[in-house]
Parts: structure tokens; C-alpha cells; sequence
């Protein structure tokens, strides 16, 4: 058995990112809980629009599968930390969810699999270091730069591109 660093997704109770049983620590993730979501669970987690998820640092492993799921007001997570993406995250029919990286230091997205996301959104003066491609339908800089490395790019599909303050390298 692999031994998994940080509070890892344990599906215990439900697929409900929000009910705190369905993580190892028994407490929903905030933005300091550095988080994994490990291969061979059941139950893989859904974001909702409850509130807003947060988390620090997220590794998504091989096979598993992170899905938001559209309500009013739309799904929203806010990651803090780096972003390792080896699984698939999933945002059909999310509506006009939202994945935001508003650390206060650089952050990196990494890992072996392509990232898609509904509406990607950069809010971190440090700014974001893209080593895998991101792909998303919408494409928001608030405040920082999207620094792209090796074979990564950073893909708008469709939508809408602003820029408050920031830019892409």
C-alpha cells in the first residue's frame, strides 16, 4: 500500500466533496489542507455549489476523476498551492464553474494528463507556472502571469479571454 502524504479523499461516505466523512482527516479540506485524490476509491468527489472548495496543494492520480457539477450559484474551487494532474477533472455541465489559483507564492501545474477546465482564473501577483497543457473554455488574469514550459500551452476553447492585470509567456 502506498503511503499517501497530506489528507487524501477517502469516498467513505459518499461522492460529496463537502461532507467531511469522505476525508481522511474527518474534515473538509480549507485552503492549507494540501489534498489527494488516490486511485482505486469508489466514490470520487463532486463539487457542488454549496460553497466555495478550497485547497492548498492537489494531486490527482492516475485513474481517478474530480467532477463539478452545475447548480446556482456555479461551482467554484480555489486552489492555493500547486496543481499535479495525473487523473482527469471533469466539468460537464458545470455551467460556468470556476477553478481559481490565488496563492500568495509562484504556483505549478504539472503531471501527465492534459488539464481541462471550464473557466481557469489567475489571481496570484507570484504568478503560475504551466508544465502540462491547460485547456480551458474561459480564461481570466486578475493579477499575476501564466509562465508556460517545455511542451505546455495554455489553450482557450471557445470562449472568453480578459485580462485585468497580467499576461502569458
Amino acid at each position: 500500500i502506498e503511503e499517501l502524504e497530506g489528507t487524501f479523499w477517502t469516498g467513505a461516505v459518499s461522492n460529496d466533496w463537502f461532507n467531511a466523512g469522505n476525508w481522511s482527516s474527518n474534515a473538509v479540506p480549507t485552503a492549507s489542507t494540501n489534498i489527494i485524490i488516490p486511485t482505486g476509491i469508489t466514490n470520487m468527489p463532486f463539487i457542488t455549489n454549496t460553497t466555495v472548495a478550497n485547497c492548498k496543494d492537489i494531486t490527482l492520480q492516475s485513474g481517478t476523476t474530480v467532477r463539478m457539477v452545475a447548480g446556482t450559484p456555479s461551482p467554484e474551487l480555489n486552489v492555493k498551492g500547486n496543481w499535479v494532474n495525473n487523473g482527469n477533472f471533469d466539468y460537464a455541465g458545470s455551467g460556468a464553474s470556476l477553478v481559481k489559483f490565488n496563492g500568495t507564492s509562484a504556483q505549478t501545474l504539472s503531471g501527465s494528463t492534459v488539464l481541462t477546465l471550464k473557466s481557469f482564473e489567475v489571481d496570484n501577483s507570484a504568478g503560475v507556472n504551466l508544465n502540462v497543457e491547460l485547456r480551458a473554455d474561459n480564461i481570466a488574469l486578475k493579477n499575476g502571469i501564466v509562465l508556460t514550459s517545455g511542451t505546455a500551452k495554455l489553450n482557450l476553447f471557445g470562449g472568453t479571454f480578459s485580462r485585468t492585470n497580467g499576461w502569458v509567456n
